[in-house]
């Protein structure tokens, strides 16, 4: 039973460890740019371009070169030439932008004046593109299969043409290039029987420069409006899209070629290549009726009646049937191309309730009426029971991410598992992107065919890239319109895809005729800025379903639930995030966001199950922890009362944590005696379950605290060895648990203190920051706020607290009260990756960076001396779900005799203790090394395997290796440690391995069980080990994602002592005296000791 439940809650454990690692999600691409609000347009539009195709964007800085900015892209937007400083630049780092490029790098530069720069400064010898004058239309597509053409780039004229609309009043191919050398020419237009060059590329050395004779990044004007029509943004977004996965290849080092294109017909009327410059009739009106499709065969019969005061809108406005179900409106015919009604809760949302406005046959600068009529369906009995019901269902998903045809068919089983789930959901709700590829065509081809099945009303909220690489014609052909809304009892449902902006005046008037008696549920890709989320309130809207990026989770302003996709997402097709989550509301406002069914009203029979305590209570200060496994079921609160000898001691509700956890700190009464928990759990339709477990009760005093582990890994030298843990020969017991919602750093401990980091969003100050607590119970002392998360574990320094942000902020707070002491920036950019701890020596704190080594003053922060990483280790680049690997540098730099030691993505490197020279390093994806006391050998693991080097010069620069290389199956992503005459190491396939630390000689291994959840992309069923193991005299302590904690006898491996706690463990950290902390589930922090 127990390992059946525990495969139901993989999916939703999920959830609480994505915050770990998808902080970084929106960074996997990082883009600079150089935008001038030149004379001839005023306008820019890049950087906005590139951040709606999901880039992260930072302004090209003027006085760094572009070879330490960290950048995949350098983007030089159109006209940029004329900006004053545009040759002072070029004069000093033309030779760096070309020595980024050939390392990989990708150089844009779009449409410049010829006047002003004849030929780019920045090329390689022996190429030239000569500018020429004029503006030139009909792009012709000479390279097919260029990434930079897919999707709806092109016609299926032969050759293609470039769908981009004359712009400004001028041709796209503006300021061309004249008989350029060296390039290969992807796109040119034809003039004269000449060839007149648009877009040039030049591959060199592992990157690319792309010439572009295009200006479309011109765009928006200076209060951000959209200048020209909507085709010339949508061709604008596409190509933007496009140059992202363009750039992502290049970064990737595949080879630059697309999959098929997906052209348009030349007849298609979404294939206007015109600017919109206004109406093209002379009037464009439409009439019909709506009536109720009793039979739903799609017309109407004799004796269906007409539906009264239903409410129309083509994406502008707003307005309603008369009581005859009649309407008659001028409409804008260069609209959204679509007309559809709001479907009154008295109706089946499978109504069809959109419909194509096509004036194609009209006849310009005459008038024309388009005559239509919608049936509703009316509800069925098992609807109208289901609308009946207190509590409505619905589910949402978010970036479902179908990439190819076996996206579709897990796609197609993620449905099926839903629908199985939740089969009295009354509708679904899916968000952008719905698609992720270069073949945008077939993509969305095979994610219609994948929803065939499902016989469930269906909205879409598609995001901008979803508008852009279909065409947003297109996509409200296929899908209907990107707004939509809806009527429930009590609620009206509301979809917002695409741009919040474009869509708040049909918002605003949706929000204007919303009525008392209802609630209103929006449903948005972008989230609403907080200057609307007051607006909103105020208007009657109690949720916002939103796409989330980095800003996941679930969170309330008031009464208003904001819930960010990415905080309760499962896995997804092809490795990418989804979210089906199942959502119940009830009247007022009140959700329930799980991944439990939902379907039923029955609540199932097996027990719940005691994770913790197991056989003994064993309380501290009149309190012990109780932490259990729910039964099956549509639980939606349980009431609990504790008794001893027959008198009650405690009484309340059960604290729900991850879904399937409910926990709680119990009041205990006399020292000694048989302690019984009754608990009653509540599910819907007033359905109950009673259920009761006893345990005999211990009480013990809390530690005495008599050392200290003030920094990460408990020294300097990160040796992951301590002394004076407890006894844990009679076992471990269960401290306490606190949930924060966010995820928490290992946490360090001073006296009777201890102190963490939390990881979530630095606007909710809840969630982000540093926490000082009581050890013993959990308590809070003290919190600070900090101006991004901190991941990785803080130090304690005499009255100072100091911790790393991702940022690469260095900050200090007074220990004792937590106000702040100093903040400094780093002397790097940062892509907010930041995971290493400080390391304390002395007066001095040091951090890793990505950048390099620093060293400042423990006094007031002075920064001392900065170290660079050597060229020669480049910087990889983040992949999603790459956090688990980062953690092998969490613990940060090594001290040891007069070394500064650290391991990262990089590589490993060395350099001196006091003035930051490089000594010796290391190339490949390196683990934080472990040091002898001497500082004479290190090992670490890189790539994979397993290294040790001997110092041969009293461990300056002559470092030879100890041994061969160690494979290690799996992999490591944790830190090894180092235990009198034994290595140890954690490998990514569950299993904790000793070596002999002179000649590599595996000594002995520890097999973990399977985890309880996926650590993608580290394989799936594999007890996989996040925290590295740390070594107490003898004995050595392991956490495992399997919820084990272990004690192991160092010499032979033995298994001494585990204890079960039922939950992922990620971290491991320790208090003297018997205290142990783990990170669990990703949010929650647990507590262990030895028993007394």
């Amino acid at each position: 039973m127990i390992c059946r439940l525990r495969t139901a809650l993989a999916a939703a454990l999920f959830l609480f460890l994505l915050p770990t690692w998808l902080f970084a999600q929106d960074s996997i691409l990082r883009a600079h740019v150089w935008e001038y609000r030149d004379s001839k347009t005023n306008a820019t539009g890049a950087a906005s371009l590139l951040r709606k195709a999901r880039l992260t964007v930072s302004p090209l800085p003027m006085d760094k070169s572009p070879a330490k900015l960290g950048s995949h892209l350098i983007v030089l937007g159109s006209f940029s030439s004329e900006h004053p400083g545009y040759e002072a630049y070029m004069d000093r780092y033309r030779s760096d932008l070309l020595a980024w490029v050939k390392r990989g790098g990708v150089l844009v530069q779009f449409s410049q004046d010829g006047e002003v720069e004849a030929n780019p400064p920045f090329l390689p010898q022996g190429c030239r593109a000569p500018r020429g004058e004029g503006d030139f239309d009909g792009i012709r597509v000479l390279k097919k299969q260029h990434p930079l053409f897919a999707g709806r780039m092109a016609s299926r004229d032969n050759p293609p043409i470039l769908r981009i609309p004359s712009h400004l009043h001028r041709g796209p191919n503006w300021n061309w290039f004249d008989q350029p050398t060296g390039f290969e020419v992807l796109a040119a237009s034809s003039a004269q029987g000449l060839e007149i060059p648009a877009i040039l590329e030049k591959s060199y050395g592992k990157g690319r420069i792309l010439l572009c004779s295009l200006f479309l990044d011109k765009l928006y004007d200076g209060q951000g409006r959209r200048l020209g029509g909507e085709p010339m943004e949508d061709a604008a977004l596409n190509f933007f899209f496009n140059l992202g996965d363009y750039a992502w290849m290049v970064k990737e080092g595949r080879e630059v070629v697309a999959a098929e294109l997906d052209l348009a017909s030349p007849g298609d009327p979404a294939d206007d290549l015109e600017e919109d410059e206004g109406p093209t009739l002379l009037e464009a009106r439409i009439r019909g009726s709506v009536y109720w499709d009793q039979n739903r065969n799609g017309q109407r019969d004799s004796g269906e009646i007409p539906a009264q005061g239903i409410w129309l809108s083509d994406g502008r406005r707003l307005w309603r049937c008369t009581p005859e179900g009649k309407f008659e409106q001028t409409v804008d015919n260069q609209g959204s191309g679509l007309l559809w009604l709001r479907v009154p809760e008295n109706a089946s949302l499978q109504s069809p309730f959109w419909k194509v406005l096509d004036f194609s046959d009209a006849r310009v600068g005459a008038a024309a009426t388009l005559e239509m009529e919608f049936g509703l369906w009316p509800l069925s009995s098992e609807q109208q029971q289901l609308y009946r019901q207190a509590e409505k269902f619905f589910l949402y998903g978010s970036e479902l991410g179908l990439r190819d045809r076996q996206g579709k068919t897990a796609l197609m089983q993620d449905i099926a598992e839903a629908k199985q789930r939740a089969p009295q959901a009354l509708f679904w709700v899916f968000g952008g992107e719905l698609v992720q590829g270069v073949s945008k065509e077939k993509l969305f081809g095979l994610y219609q065919e994948a929803l065939q099945e499902l016989e469930v009303p269906i909205r879409h909220v598609p995001g901008p890239s979803d508008l852009a690489r279909l065409g947003a014609s297109q996509f409200r052909r296929r899908f209907g319109p990107e707004c939509s809304s809806w009527d429930l009892p009590g609620y009206r449902c509301l979809a917002i895809g695409g741009s919040w902006e474009a869509a708040k005046p049909w918002l605003q008037a949706e929000l204007e005729a919303l009525e008392t008696r209802r609630k209103a549920i929006l449903f948005v890709f972008e989230p609403p800025q907080a200057e609307d989320l007051e607006h909103l309130k105020a208007k009657g809207v109690v949720a916002v379903f939103h796409h989330g990026g980095i800003r996941g989770g679930l969170r309330r302003l008031g009464d208003l639930l904001l819930a960010g996709a990415p905080g309760f997402q499962g896995p997804g097709v092809d490795g990418g995030p989804r979210a089906m989550q199942a959502v119940s509301m009830g009247w007022g406002g009140r959700f329930q966001i799980s991944s439990l069914p939902l379907g039923t009203s029955e609540l199932e029979s097996d027990s719940a199950v005691v994770l913790q305590p197991k056989e003994q209570a064993v309380a501290v200060e009149g309190r012990f922890p109780v932490l259990l496994q729910t039964p099956a079921g549509n639980w939606q609160s349980a009431r609990y009362q504790l008794k001893q000898g027959g008198k009650v001691l405690d009484r309340g509700e059960l604290d729900r944590f991850a879904d399937r956890y409910w926990y709680r700190a119990l009041r205990t009464g006399s020292a000694t005696g048989k302690l019984e928990l009754e608990v009653e759990w509540k599910g819907p339709k007033s359905a109950s379950l009673g259920w009761k477990h006893s345990w005999p009760l211990k009480k013990s005093s809390p530690p005495k605290f008599s050392l200290s582990f003030p920094q990460a890994r408990g020294d300097a030298r990160k040796s992951g060895s301590v002394m004076g843990v407890g006894d844990f020969s009679r076992g471990m017991a269960f401290r306490w648990m606190q949930n924060f919602g966010a995820p928490p750093s290992a946490p360090v401990q001073a006296g009777d203190k201890i102190y963490f980091g939390l990881a979530g969003d630095p606007e909710d100050e809840e969630r982000c920051g540093l926490l000082c607590l009581q050890a013993v119970n959990g308590a809070m002392y003290w919190k600070a706020t900090s101006p991004a998360p901190i991941l990785a574990s803080p130090a304690v320094f005499e009255d100072k607290v100091l911790a790393v942000d991702r940022e690469g902020r260095l900050l200090a707070w007074d220990r004792e009260t937590g106000s702040s002491l100093y903040q400094q920036e780093p002397p790097w950019p940062s892509r907010g990756l930041e995971f290493q701890s400080p390391t304390v020596h002395r007066d001095r704190v040091y951090l890793a960076l990505e950048g390099g080594l620093v060293a400042h003053s423990i006094e007031d922060g002075t920064r001392l001396w900065q170290s660079p990483w050597p060229e020669a280790l480049a910087l990889p680049p983040f992949r999603r779900h790459d956090g688990a690997r980062y953690q092998v540098s969490e613990a940060g730099p090594v001290v040891v005799s007069k070394l500064l030691l650290t391991g990262g993505p990089r590589g490993c490197m060395i350099v001196d203790l006091q003035g930051g020279e490089v000594l010796w390093f290391l190339s490949g994806f390196c683990s934080q090394p472990v040091v002898d006391r001497n500082g004479r050998k290190l090992w670490l693991v890189v790539d994979g395997q397993l290294r040790g080097f001997e110092s041969k010069d009293r461990g300056r620069r002559d470092w030879q290796p100890l041994f061969d290389p160690v494979e290690l199956p799996g992999g490591s992503a944790a830190p090894p440690a180092l235990a009198g005459n034994r290595l140890l190491v954690a490998g990514g396939d569950g299993v904790l391995y000793a070596f002999h630390p002179d000649s590599g000689r595996p000594l002995w291994a520890h097999q973990t069980d399977p985890g309880l959840v996926d650590y993608s992309p580290l394989s799936r069923g594999q007890g996989h080990i996040l925290a590295g193991p740390l070594a107490a005299a003898t004995e050595v302590l392991l956490a495992g994602t399997d919820g084990h904690l272990r004690v192991l006898n160092s010499d032979s491996g033995k298994l001494l002592q585990s204890i079960d706690l039922g939950l992922p463990l990620e971290t491991l950290s320790l208090a003297p005296d018997g205290l142990i902390f783990c990170r669990a589930a990703g949010s929650a922090l647990i507590s262990i000791s030895a028993n007394p």
